[in-house]
């Protein structure tokens, strides 16, 4: 597992799941597979016993990728009771489509007596996939006097903002995938990405148009 999720886990982090699904041009699911920490449970498995998330075709269209960062709070009999983002993949339906799918699974075979709490990595990807995404330029974009940019290692979901980069760097098509419930912050977030500048995407050499998305937090903590 990458270093950055490991430090953005910390002591949340009791197992790793990692999901990785391979999608094919003509758009048909391809097996999924998995890695898995070791575990004090041996029936913990998230493959088998609930259901596969599907690529959305909407975010294949899209070229949507990223990993989706799940918590998981697992009753005392076994099932999944709830589902919460710790670090989006950037883009909310393929979040969507993960909770969607292993909402109130009966995770455990075993009943474990006691509520569990688990961590889970969803790896969306597909073939043919930009290779280099686009790069933010920090030094390009204005000053916001209510959000800034998140880091890399900062925990939480965040205020997500997605964006379409033209082969020259410039975004366009924006969205407010994940919001922070107040109205001047989401808007002051979709305005500062507007204001930057990006290294375009590339695979083998060339430039191309590819999706981006970026996580901001209020400048001041939210009342």
């Amino acid at each position: 597992m990458p270093q950055l999720i490991k430090n953005f886990l910390g002591t949340l982090l009791i197992s790793v799941t990692t999901l990785s699904y391979a999608q094919d041009t003509a758009t048909t699911a391809a097996p999924a597979s998995a890695t898995e920490t070791p575990d004090s449970r041996p029936d913990f498995d998230l493959l088998s016993r609930c259901r596969k998330p599907e690529y959305p075709k909407v975010a294949l269209r899209n070229a949507f990728q990223g990993n989706s960062i799940i918590g998981l709070t697992i009753d005392e009999s076994g099932k999944i009771e709830g589902i919460s983002i710790l670090k989006s993949s950037g883009w909310r339906i393929l979040d969507d489509t993960v909770t969607n799918a292993i909402t109130g699974c009966q995770l455990m075979a075993t009943a474990p007596n006691i509520k569990v709490t688990k961590v889970v990595a969803y790896k969306w990807f597909y073939e043919g996939a930009i290779e280099y995404q686009p790069e933010l330029i920090p030094e390009s974009c204005a000053e916001s006097e209510l959000v800034r940019f998140a880091s890399d290692k900062e925990p939480g979901r965040g205020i997500v903002v997605g964006a379409y980069i033209s082969d020259i760097g410039m975004p366009g098509r924006f969205s407010l995938e994940w919001g922070s419930g107040k109205l001047e912050l989401d808007r002051a977030s979709v305005e500062l990405v507007k204001t930057c500048k990006f290294k375009a995407a590339s695979r083998d050499q060339k430039k191309l148009s590819a999706p981006v998305s970026l996580r901001l937090f209020p400048k001041t903590p939210v009342q």
